[in-house]
C-alpha cells in the first residue's frame, strides 16, 4: 500500500469540487490530495483567494485519508505559504458528518447562506483564524514545507 500526496495533480480538483456541489477552475484554484495505490482517497481544494483569506474545499472517501501530514500541509499551505489570516469552508447544514469533520479539524461557525444549493438546503460559512490553527503546531513526520521564514501575525 503506497499512500502519496499529489499538488495540482490532474483530475483531483474536478473529483473533490464534484463531491462538494462545485466547479473547479484549474486557472485560480489549487489542489492538494491523497493517492493510496494511485487512486484518488480525498483531497482539498482551495478557491477564492483575497489575500488575507481563502475558501478551503474538502471531500474524500471513507477511511483514513486525512491524515496528520496531510492537515499540516494544507494549513501550512493556506497560513504560512500564501500568508492568509483566515481560512473558511462552505458545508451543506445537512451534510452531519461534513459538519462533525469541519469543526474537529478546528473551524467554527460563522454563518448562514439560505436555500443555496441545487436540493435548497442551506450553507453554513465555517472560519478558522491562524492563530487558531492547531495544525500548524504538528512537526509533520514525512513533509516540509518550502518556505524559509515564517509570516508573523500582525
Amino acid at each position: 500500500m503506497s499512500r502519496e500526496i499529489k499538488i495540482n495533480h490532474p483530475g483531483d480538483g474536478e473529483w473533490i469540487m464534484a463531491r462538494v456541489g462545485g466547479l473547479y477552475n484549474r486557472a485560480t484554484d489549487h489542489s492538494i490530495a491523497v493517492h493510496q495505490d494511485d487512486e484518488i482517497k480525498g483531497g482539498v481544494v482551495f478557491t477564492g483567494f483575497l489575500g488575507g483569506a481563502i475558501f478551503l474545499h474538502m471531500a474524500g472517501t471513507e477511511g483514513d485519508w486525512a491524515f496528520r501530514d496531510f492537515l499540516w500541509m494544507i494549513f501550512d499551505y493556506a497560513f504560512r505559504q500564501i500568508g492568509c489570516r483566515k481560512a473558511f469552508g462552505l458545508v451543506d447544514a445537512s451534510n452531519l458528518r461534513a459538519l462533525w469533520i469541519d469543526l474537529r479539524l478546528g473551524f467554527r461557525p460563522v454563518g448562514k447562506l439560505a436555500n443555496v444549493t441545487l436540493d435548497g438546503n442551506d450553507m453554513l460559512i465555517l472560519e478558522m483564524e491562524r492563530h487558531e490553527c492547531k495544525w500548524l503546531d504538528i512537526v509533520p513526520r514525512f513533509y516540509r514545507s518550502n518556505i524559509t521564514t515564517v509570516v508573523k501575525e500582525t
